[in-house]
């Protein structure tokens, strides 16, 4: 049993439609950047069409109405200006929206149509051909099989006579056409149009084709008896659909998907793909694919003798509401082998009857002439173009032999050059071993040189702290008796130990960090910051100083610890660099664009020399003497460090006597790390 229907893909059709210079960008963004340019337009049919680019922008969104509102607006303008493209345009949008709101298909049609007038009379091809594409999908909805087809052949000759690019919508085309005649199983016209629009798509790189078409393609690899080239093409299909969000055709994929695993006798994993393609359907609300996989369901338990749930499936079938015929088609067909199969004879022979009813409500139109007409000149123009590049092949064969002539002079030449360059190039090869061997000696350097930091640092930090505390001991016990000279230099001794004790703890900050990976996880802005400002409350109220922030309420990816320091280094840095008696003020500003998230730290500090405020995040780099701001210089390399490993950038604003503004980035698309 093979089972597949292309009617379900048809709001997919209409919604690919006059996509392609939006194809990159989100429904809203495209709105917005159109509005912006429909304010800043001067001429009457460049606000046309951008006001028919808005309205059909819409149709991706809950805003149907705003379909209708703009394509009007567009609609009056153009026939004000008596632009006929854009009232061409227009009209197609208007039925575009009634499509949307399921009006009767005379009223789809009648808008279809007119614009289809219009195109004709402003020599817009492209209008042209998607109108009728339009109603030939109509049409495909009534069961009007040789209209439908009527409509696409046109649609299909308006494109070849007139359009000269490649764009999707001779894809659509062709596609459509091929699925049309699958449907009513001419598989032979079928295939020849479904593999033309396959290899217009691939030659053109349209995935969205692929993603609709290469599983009606397959069907026809079925039908035909290619079950392994069908299994590749699906396989594709279910790819490409993930990769562009295209879930309108993951089900009818499903159906070859199943169709293809009962031919390999898999029926335990057709069975149960068919029960969860149910399972989805029945949440999306869709019924017709549904029916297919019960029917599936159906054929898989008779072919296993399952009697018993080959009926509970037909039961499941018959409750279904009402379908489109194709499907019913296929749904009385399924109950009746169930029922045959169950010696319920009468109720199978009742419902074949059903089923042939609807085929006959379903049959084309044999010996149309305007259709046949139609077929002989597109398989005219396909020989044509074949002719064309068999000719192009046979100019460039002749060309070949005298190109070759030639080479065979250059090549010789070329073999000299070739000796020296060899020649050269092994002793270049020895060159750039000896750097790489050097390069590799440095590197080696310098993870000693860290390593050493970090043991150095971490060390010496016990030792230190004995030195201060024996000092403080030594003082206290000696003071009656020490001279005020020797008591300073006990200060001395003190103070200078506490400098190195603060050195170090900040160049283990330093080399701890070079050390440790990246954890990136997910933070809430506003809450983080909000603790790293709490964390450095001390400071804070000693200094009375406002920190205020504008944070939008959203996560962003980063590593948690890092940022903490990096935060908290800036923010002791606006603190601490002020002029004497002023109140600090800090403002922490972020900004958001698609590749990254941006920060700024902004004082009312004492601000940096232009001549600086490169250097200042070089490691040790001090603008100031101890006595006047305390610190060890170390901090901004940190930070500098710490941006960089989040694959961001740091620099700053600055200037002396006004404060500085500190900004840095982070990339939106880190990777979270995982556990």
């Amino acid at each position: 049993m093979k089972i597949a229907f292309s009617y379900g893909k048809v709001l997919f059709v209409l919604v690919l439609l006059y996509s392609k210079p939006l194809a990159a960008q989100s429904y809203r963004s495209v709105v917005d950047s159109l509005q912006q340019q429909l304010r800043q337009a001067s001429n009457d049919s460049l606000k046309v069409d951008l006001l028919n680019q808005i309205s059909y922008s819409f149709r991706r969104s809950r805003s149907v109405d705003s379909i209708q509102s703009y394509a009007h607006w567009a609609l009056l303008l153009a026939q004000k200006t008596n632009y006929l493209k854009g009232q061409a345009v227009a009209l197609k949008n208007i039925g575009i929206y009634h499509y949307k709101i399921t009006s009767p298909t005379d009223t789809i049609r009648y808008y279809y149509e007119q614009s289809r007038l219009f195109a004709e009379r402003a020599n817009d091809y492209y209008t042209q051909a998607a109108c009728l594409n339009n109603l030939g999908l109509i049409e495909s909805f009534s069961n009007e099989t040789s209209s439908s087809i009527l409509y696409f052949l046109k649609g299909v000759k308006v494109y070849d006579e007139h359009i000269d690019d490649a764009q999707i919508l001779k894809g659509l085309l062709l596609g459509n056409l091929g699925s049309a005649y699958k449907n009513i199983d001419d598989q032979v016209r079928a295939y020849r149009y479904l593999h033309n629009a396959i290899e217009f798509a691939r030659q053109h790189h349209f995935k969205p084709i692929l993603s609709q078409y290469l599983d009606e393609y397959a069907g026809t690899l079925i039908q035909l008896g290619f079950y392994e080239r069908a299994d590749s093409l699906v396989e594709e299909a279910l790819r490409i659909q993930q990769e562009i969000g295209d879930q309108l055709s993951v089900e009818p994929t499903m159906v070859e998907k199943i169709n293809i695993l009962v031919w390999k006798k898999e029926y335990k994993k057709a069975q149960k793909l068919a029960l969860q393609a149910i399972n989805d359907s029945s949440a999306s609300g869709i019924q017709n694919y549904r029916v297919l996989f019960l029917a599936q369901l159906i054929h898989i338990a008779l072919e296993q003798n399952q009697l018993k749930k080959a009926m509970q499936y037909a039961q499941e079938l018959k409750a279904t509401p009402e379908i489109v015929r194709p499907f019913r088609k296929i749904a009385l067909d399924a109950e009746a082998k169930a029922y045959s199969a169950n010696g319920e004879y009468e109720k199978a022979w009742d419902l074949i009857r059903q089923r042939d009813a609807v085929i006959d409500s379903m049959q084309f139109i044999e010996g149309n002439i305007e259709i046949d007409v139609l077929e002989a000149e597109y398989q005219e123009r396909e020989n044509l173009a074949e002719i064309d590049q068999l000719n192009q092949i046979n100019a460039i064969e002749k060309d070949r032999f005298n190109t070759l002539m030639i080479a065979a002079i250059i090549l010789s030449i070329l073999l000299i050059i070739i000796f020296f360059q060899l020649r050269n190039r092994a002793r270049n090869e020895k060159l750039i071993k000896q750097k790489n061997e050097e390069q590799k000696k440095y590197i080696d350097y310098i993870l000693e040189l860290e390593n050493f930091a970090y043991i150095a640092s971490h060390d010496l930090k016990t030792p230190l702290r004995n030195i201060v505390s024996f000092t403080q001991v030594l003082k206290r016990s000696i003071k009656p008796r020490l001279k005020p000279e020797e008591f300073k230099y006990l200060n001395f001794i003190e103070k200078g130990t506490k400098e190195i004790s603060l050195l170090l703890e900040d160049l283990l900050a330093f080399a701890q960090n070079n050390k440790r990976q990246l954890k990136v996880e997910k933070i809430q802005l506003p809450h983080f910051v909000e603790q790293v400002i709490s964390s450095i409350d001390v400071a804070i109220k000693e200094k009375n100083a406002n920190i205020n922030f504008i944070l939008a309420d959203e996560f962003i990816h980063a590593d948690t610890v890092k940022l903490n320091q990096l935060l908290q280094n800036l923010l002791l840095n606006a603190l601490k660099f002020q002029p004497p008696h002023q109140i600090p003020s800090v403002d922490i500003f972020q900004t958001t664009n698609q590749r990254e998230w941006q920060f700024e730290i902004k004082d009312n500090g004492i601000g940096i020399e232009p001549e600086y405020q490169e250097k200042i995040f070089k490691i040790f780099k001090r603008l100031h003497p101890r006595e006047t701001y305390e610190g060890t210089g170390i901090g901004l390399a940190t930070c500098k460090k710490i941006v960089e490993q989040h694959g961001g950038r740091i620099w700053l604003n600055s200037t002396p006597g006004l404060g500085s503004s500190f900004f840095f980035t982070i990339p939106r698309d880190l990777a979270l790390t995982t556990q």
